[in-house]
């Protein structure tokens, strides 16, 4: 089962998972943890794997039968996926850093954190690329935040995006639609007279 929990812009997402009563050494949790986090990467969008995984014995159930959420246990610091901190290694992580780190609240942000686990989400990525865009030179899209989750990706994407090329195809296109629209008026004229 899946829930998500928390206020405001940090919220976060979590798995229930009902574990087998054989399953009750922290080592054995905790490698079951990293291996359910490292295939729900392979098969979802980042922003489709939880934040965390809570291990329950069983769900509650209401009267009727359906799982009470009310009851659930709320998650603590076991339950998160963690990984090693790494500063932010240059001036253009160190910008985007700070951005996220203005935007979720979080004072340490590593240059590996994923942007939707630490309570990033699809709203905070458009404000985001409105406070990013006037401070980077090359020009990137919302589509391109959402394809690069991690401030290391972000950056190594924006400093090897080629801008020019870009609006070189850009302008190629361009002209190419104008002289088709020229050749349509010509042939439309060529035809009245």
């Amino acid at each position: 089962m899946v829930e998500v929990l928390g206020e405001g812009n940090l919220r976060h997402l979590y798995a229930y998972v009902v574990l087998e009563p054989t399953m009750t050494s922290g080592e054995a949790r905790a490698a079951l943890r990293l291996e359910l986090d490292r295939h729900l990467r392979n098969c979802l969008p980042a922003y489709m794997v939880p934040h965390g995984y809570v291990f329950v014995d069983a769900l509650p159930l209401s009267a009727n039968g359906k799982i009470d959420r009310r009851r659930l246990p709320a998650p603590d610091e076991q339950t998160s996926v963690t990984r090693r901190y790494e500063a932010p290694a240059n001036a253009l992580e160190q910008s985007i850093g700070a951005v996220w780190s203005e935007m979720l609240g979080i004072e340490r942000i590593g240059r590996h954190d994923n942007f939707f686990e630490i309570g990033g989400n699809s709203v905070l990525i458009v404000q985001m690329h409105g406070q990013l865009a006037p401070m980077i030179s090359t020009a990137f899209s919302i589509a391109d935040l959402f394809a690069h989750v991690t401030i290391a990706e972000m950056a190594a994407y924006l400093s090897g995006h080629d801008a020019s090329a870009t609006v070189l195809a850009e302008s190629a296109e361009r002209a190419q639609r104008q002289r088709a629209s020229l050749g349509r008026r010509r042939n439309s004229v060529g035809a009245e007279t």
